[in-house]
């Protein structure tokens, strides 16, 4: 038996509700972490 689940795309709506201090993309209907821009001295 095959099963199959469907994943919510993630909208920009949905990333402006994000109360977090944590960066993030939308990329194609999925949400992504990313990290903070790295400084150079």
């Amino acid at each position: 038996m095959v099963t199959t689940t469907e994943r919510k795309k993630t909208t920009y709506v949905d990333y402006l509700k994000i109360k977090d201090n944590n960066r993030y993309e939308v990329l194609g209907g999925d949400l992504k972490m990313v990290p903070a821009p790295s400084t150079v001295s």
